[in-house]
Order: structure tokens, then C-alpha cells, then sequence
């Protein structure tokens, strides 16, 4: 594109510069350069570019949205759903295919993080795939309703109720499908809530439908249900497949090495200080992470308190949730944090209703906002021991974190705790020169996805063009079973033998070159007007035609056959009932068809309702 764009070369130049540029990319030479077959290897890892895009296309329809938001995470929640998953309880579709056995294509001996997408990220990304479709045995879904209002695909990720020490009511949480919006959705299905007041519900739902925060996980749905044979509450968020929550991932021990090592006895008395080893020997809490996370928070807080005049009331490490899967990814310096579940307890009726004088409720949201700064210092805290043990003696816990960590971080710590700050924006001095740090750390990382983003953005259109390609290829027509080979259709099929079934010179052995097919197809979708010399399969015919022919052969065959389809099928619709004889050999089928594919996708049964076989 950039030589077209500079030197305004011809289509037929571009297309040779493109394929030349493939084969560069791809690290070999075609053997029309003098390289040997051996040598002609492309460098690919995992998957190709067009088996790649074939899996995202297939999974698209079913995930519009896999990493879009998430819900309530318990502590234990992702090993939870590990451990269904070992025990047989939740296993993946028929249809899905797994993650790839090894991180080498079949074209390569060798990976290359140059051409194709990064194989960590591409990990990944798979793995959040594979948490988002993972579906419930049989004897597991005929325990679940089948749907709640637009909600299908329900999928339990706890084994059994337990009492929410945030909201104080026994809960579940499920995975789900909105049919409405083509996302994957997380139910938290509460127990024993009460009547609540619908217009308080409806005014807290108004609010939070219009907070957008990278950092902030509102209640996006509220609905009653007795489906499960009890009077139950659900709260719908959205969902972060394969992430869990701060408590379990930093803070679930307080013997962690991850935090100080034995600031704390097992009875959760504090130890001297003078017992307590300095930091080059203990394996402390990165301080850049804290500031990162420090950062992420604050900004969270900063977007309830100040854009939106409300306040979070959920700064407890049960209820942040970080991105397992982006921190295995290589961003082990930049972890993704997200406040869980907001708006759950004003929802819930734990906090507002009381307050029907406007004064009061101005003093209490003020209140509220205080203790979120507070508890933001408890979290920072909690975060830097490791251990949530460490707020049991806030002294001696401070008196650590100042010995680790610089006095910057230890003084903004000892700011929130204490109370010192009035507002969110008494601590952005404190923190604001690390924000240039996160604003080039995310620079970089979008840099990063963008150059991911590019090496795969050709793979929609070749796959579509080698979709094109071979639905006219060899295709038998019921009126002319000789359709494909004739005419037009026959150079495609020549064609098709040139781009995929290459061999050695000798004849003997296939010769599979990456870099080959990729500018082949590229040429062809432009219609260059580079000549390509078609040999038939008896070596008695030897045809020289131009890319852009071939193009106009393609479309021209591809729009002959739609057009045969929808006059099939205005055929079909213009005949009476049994025109075709007794068909119930085929309804059956059909009718047994529609209900496998009821039971995995429930929001396809319309489709087959219609009576049509």
C-alpha cells in the first residue's frame, strides 16, 4: 500500500510488490528465485493466517462480545469452575475446537513473532474463549431453567449458595447469554432480598446505564425470578471471561510469599519490626505494580465522585477483579483492575432507601465518599502485605510498607487511611507525575495490539476470497452436472490447482509455500493484470491468463449461483403443500436437527418454527 500510495506504480507492479513483501515477511523466496522446496518454508506460528480467521468467523456469531464485562467474582470463583470443569460438570460445545496442541503450524519448524500474531496474546485470547463457552453437562442443565426473560445458556460457576460478607444474602453467580444483545452476560442470582422498591431500582438502573469507565463494572439489569423454586433477585453485569478477583489472586494468604515474608504471626499478632527482613530479602509487592493499581483505582473513584456524583461503596479486594489471562500475556507489569458490582448495594436496598430528605442523602453520599477514600488506603494496604491480616494492626502494617516501599507511596497510603484527605482530588498531586508513566504504558500497549491487528488484517479478506473460490469449484448443478468444468468455471478450477496443489519440480512431492498462496490470492483480489500461466491436470493444455480475468470469472460464477439459489427458492415457496411427495422421512430429520440445535443455541429454535424443511 505504501508503494502504491508514494510511486502511484501500476495494479500489476503493486501486486508483484505485495507478493514480494509477503515473502519477505515471511522470512523465504519462492522457488521461482532459485530457492529448493526445503528452503521454502513459511514462518508461521500456531495457526495460519486463514485457518485463524476461519476460527474467529466461527466464533463470532456465537461471541459477539467475549471480552466485554464481568460480574461478581468470589474469591474462589475461577477455581471453581476449573474444578467443574475437571470433574466433568462443565465441558466445552461439540462444535468448539480446542486451543492448538503445539505453537507451530504444519507450514514452519520454526515460530515467528514478526509475521503472524504474538503466540502469548493469541493464548490468550483462546483461553478467555474457552471460559466464555464453556457449557453445563446434561444432568447439570436439566437442573437450571432454560432461560430467564432474554437470558439463555445458563451456566452455574459456583457449586453452592454462599452469604456474600459484602451484601450479607446467600448468592450464586451464573454465566449466560443475552439473546437481546449478542453478549455473554454474569447473573448473580441473590437469595432472601425482600420487596424492594421499584422506583428506587429504576432510578439507580437510569444512573448507572451511563457510566462508562474502563475501570468500573456497574449493575446493568435487575429482574425477579421464581425459576428456582425460591423467590430470588438477579443482578446482571457484564462478563471478563478467566478473570478472578484481587483477594484470591494477591491477598488469599497470609503466609504469601507474595506479599512480606511473616509480617505476621499465624494467630494474626504483628511481629517486632526488628524481626521483619528488609526488602532486598523479601519478596515484596512490586512497587510499580501498587502505583499502577493505585492509579487505576483512583481514577475509578475520581469517575463516581466527580462525573457522576455517587459513591462506589465496593473498594474491598472481593470485589476487584483482575484479568488473569492479559497479566499471564506478558502484562505481568500492568495488570487490569475493575471495581465489581456497582450499584449492588443501593440496588439491593442496603443503602438509600431511608433517605428520603434530600439533605440527608446529600450528608450521607458525602459520608460515603470519605469512606471510599479510606477504604482505597485499606485496600493499597492490604494489597502491599499480601494479606488482608495486615488492617487487624494499621500501626505496624504502616511501619512495613514504609520500610519497603518509597516515601511517596507509604505517605499517600497513611493520607487515605487516616482521613487526611477531603476529596479524591487532595491525593492527585501526590500521584499525578506517575500518571504520565501509565498514560506511556498504555500508549504502548495499544501500540502493541495495533501491530498485532495488522499482521491479521488481511486474513478476513483472503479467507473470503478462498470461500468464494471453492464454492465454485467443482460444484455439480442438478440442471448441469458438468457446470464446474466448463468454460469458466474450469480455468477457476486450474486456478485453484496453481494457488493450493503446488508441487516439486520433479512432480513427486507437494510443495507447500504460505507465502505463495497468500500472493496469489492477493493479486487476485485486485485484478492485477499480471499474467499467470494454468496448466491442466493432464499436462496437455497450458493456458496464460491475467488476474484480473480470473477475478471476473469468479464473481460472474458466484453471482450465477446466487441467483440460481433465490430462484430455487421462490420455486419452492410458489408450490403447494406435498408438491415434492411424502416428505416426512426428511421433516423427521429435520425436526431431530432443530432440537440438538434447540438445546445448545435455544435462541436459534425460531428459526425452525416456521414449518419449512
Amino acid at each position: 500500500a505504501q508503494s502504491r500510495s508514494a510511486t502511484g506504480q501500476s495494479q500489476t507492479q503493486y501486486a508483484s510488490n505485495s507478493g514480494a513483501t509477503a515473502a519477505a515477511a515471511l522470512g523465504v523466496r519462492m522457488h521461482g528465485m532459485g530457492m529448493t522446496p526445503q528452503h521454502s518454508r513459511s514462518l508461521i506460528t500456531g495457526q495460519h493466517a486463514i485457518s485463524a480467521a476461519a476460527t474467529a468467523a466461527a466464533n463470532r456469531s456465537q461471541t459477539a462480545s467475549l471480552v466485554a464485562g464481568t460480574s461478581f467474582y468470589d474469591a474462589n470463583n475461577l477455581d471453581e469452575v476449573k474444578k467443574m470443569q475437571s470433574a466433568g460438570k462443565l465441558t466445552s460445545p461439540s462444535w468448539y475446537a480446542q486451543l492448538p496442541a503445539g505453537e507451530f503450524s504444519q507450514f514452519t519448524e520454526r515460530g515467528d513473532g514478526v509475521t503472524y500474531m504474538d503466540a502469548e496474546l493469541r493464548r490468550s485470547l483462546l483461553s478467555r474463549i474457552h471460559f466464555a463457552l464453556i457449557v453445563p453437562d446434561a444432568q447439570l442443565s436439566a437442573t437450571l431453567p432454560p432461560a430467564l426473560l432474554h437470558y439463555e445458556q445458563l451456566a452455574p460457576l459456583e457449586t453452592q449458595l454462599k452469604r456474600s460478607g459484602t451484601f450479607g444474602l446467600p448468592s450464586l453467580c451464573y454465566k449466560a447469554f443475552n439473546g437481546k444483545d449478542q453478549t455473554w452476560v454474569m447473573l448473580r442470582r441473590f437469595v432472601g432480598v425482600g420487596q424492594m422498591q421499584a422506583r428506587l431500582v429504576g432510578q439507580q438502573l437510569e444512573s448507572l446505564r451511563k457510566l462508562e469507565h474502563p475501570h468500573l463494572v456497574p449493575v446493568r439489569h435487575v429482574f425477579a425470578t421464581d425459576a428456582f423454586g425460591d423467590d430470588s433477585v438477579c443482578l446482571v453485569t457484564d462478563f471478563f471471561p478467566g478473570s478472578t478477583t484481587l483477594l484470591s489472586s494477591h491477598c488469599s494468604d497470609p503466609l504469601k510469599v507474595n506479599g512480606f515474608n511473616s509480617p505476621f504471626n499465624i494467630d494474626g499478632q504483628a511481629r517486632p519490626i526488628s524481626s521483619i527482613k528488609s526488602r532486598s530479602q523479601s519478596h515484596v509487592q512490586s512497587e510499580a505494580i501498587v502505583w499502577h493499581m493505585l492509579l487505576q483505582l483512583a481514577s475509578a473513584v475520581r469517575a463516581c465522585h466527580a462525573r457522576h456524583s455517587r459513591a462506589v461503596r465496593l473498594l474491598d479486594p472481593s470485589k476487584i477483579i483482575i484479568d488473569v489471562e492479559a497479566s499471564r500475556a506478558g502484562q505481568q507489569q500492568r495488570p487490569r483492575l475493575r471495581v465489581n458490582c456497582l450499584g449492588a448495594r443501593e440496588i439491593l436496598g442496603a443503602i438509600g432507601a431511608s433517605f428520603s430528605d434530600p439533605a440527608q442523602a446529600e450528608e450521607e453520599l458525602v459520608k460515603a465518599k470519605q469512606q471510599d477514600l479510606v477504604d482505597l488506603g485499606k485496600l493499597l494496604l492490604v494489597l502491599s502485605c499480601g494479606t488482608t491480616v495486615a488492617l487487624q494492626d494499621l500501626n505496624t502494617s504502616i511501619e512495613l510498607i514504609t520500610r519497603a516501599y518509597s516515601k511517596d507511596l507509604a505517605s499517600v497510603i497513611r493520607q487515605l487511611i487516616y482521613g487526611l484527605s477531603r476529596s479524591i482530588y487532595d491525593v492527585m498531586p501526590a500521584i499525578g507525575a506517575r500518571f504520565f508513566d501509565h498514560l506511556c504504558e498504555s500508549q504502548q500497549r495499544v501500540d502493541f495490539l495495533e501491530a498485532q491487528l495488522t499482521k491479521q488484517l488481511e486474513n478476513g479478506r483472503l479467507f473470503r476470497l478462498a470461500s468464494k473460490l471453492n464454492t465454485v469449484c467443482e460444484r455439480e448443478l442438478p440442471a448441469d452436472p458438468a457446470w464446474a468444468e466448463t468454460g469458466d468455471r474450469y480455468m477457476l478450477k486450474l486456478f485453484r490447482d496453481f494457488v493450493f496443489h503446488q508441487t516439486d519440480p520433479s512432480g513427486a512431492y507437494p510443495w507447500i509455500d504460505l507465502a505463495h498462496i497468500v500472493s496469489c490470492l492477493q493479486r487476485l483480489d485486485m485484478g492485477s493484470q499480471q499474467r499467470v500461466c494454468l496448466v491442466s491436470r493432464d499436462s496437455q493444455n497450458i493456458m496464460l491468463v491475467t488476474y484480473a480475468e480470473l477475478k471476473r470469472w469468479l464473481d460472474d460464477s458466484c453471482v450465477e449461483l446466487i441467483k440460481q439459489m433465490e430462484d430455487g427458492m421462490a420455486q419452492q415457496q410458489q408450490q403447494p403443500p406435498g408438491y415434492y411427495g411424502d416428505n416426512s422421512a426428511v421433516a423427521a430429520a429435520a425436526a431431530a436437527a432443530a432440537a440438538a440445535v434447540a438445546s445448545e443455541y435455544p435462541s436459534a429454535t425460531a428459526l425452525y418454527q416456521g414449518g419449512d424443511v
